[in-house]
Order: C-alpha cells, then structure tokens, then sequence
C-alpha cells in the first residue's frame, strides 16, 4: 500500500466497472484501488483473482470500515445509488457514482446537501 495514493473502493464490479472504471482507474499515476466491494460471491471472487485486489466485501460498510478508502466509485443498479452514496458521504468518502444520482429530485437535493455538509466531492459519471 502507498501511503501517498489516493486510495479508491469499487462498489459493484459488473460490466461499467469492469469494463471502463477498473481499467481507467489503473491507469492513473497516484490511484489505487484498495478494495472492492460486490454482492454476488461469484462475481467478487472472480474479480478479487483476476485483479488481483486483496480486500473484498459483500457490503459498502464493510469496505469503509476495513479499508478506509478516499474514495468510492459506485456503479451498481440506479435503486441502490442513494443509500450507497449517503453512506459513502457519511463515512467521509468522495463518491464517483454512474447516474442517476438518485430515483427522484428529492433523493438528488438530500445528496447534495449531504454532500455539501460532509465536505466530500460527488461527481455523477455518465459512462
């Protein structure tokens, strides 16, 4: 691990992630990936060995805890970005999070605002 990294968590590990995020990310000079977090066993198990990528969990809390990322970069079903992105806000995380941001406005405005109060970035990526 490098301390002067800027260490980022992958939350969901499907075709986005795989496809365009891992890859992309690997390629930064100063960027490691530190952990990645997916709910199917299968799929994390396949990505944890071809990654080749140590720390692995089934939930978003769990990598937070463990890992202590920068940052996350979620790409996962639209109905699971709010409560991902809150929670990624709340621990002190930056959030890359592939759109929407939310379901409704009323989702949108509480991220933002939470967003705006924990001092963290969100950025919505439209890959």
């Amino acid at each position: 691990m490098n301390q002067d990294a800027l260490r980022i968590g992958l939350v969901g590990t499907g075709g986005v992630c795989a496809g365009v995020h891992y890859p992309g990310l690997r390629l930064i000079p100063g960027v490691e990936i530190s952990g990645i977090c997916e709910p199917d066993e299968t799929l994390r198990q396949k990505r944890q060995a071809e990654w080749g990528i140590a720390d692995a969990f089934d939930r978003l809390d769990a990598l937070l805890e463990a890992v202590v990322p920068d940052a996350v970069c979620i790409a996962v079903p639209n109905v699971y970005h709010y409560e991902l992105i809150v929670q990624a806000l709340d621990a002190g995380c930056h959030v890359l999070c592939e759109k929407p941001l939310g379901m409704d406005f009323a989702q949108t405005q509480e991220i933002y605002a939470r967003g705006k109060a924990s001092g963290c970035r969100h950025m919505t990526a439209f890959t």
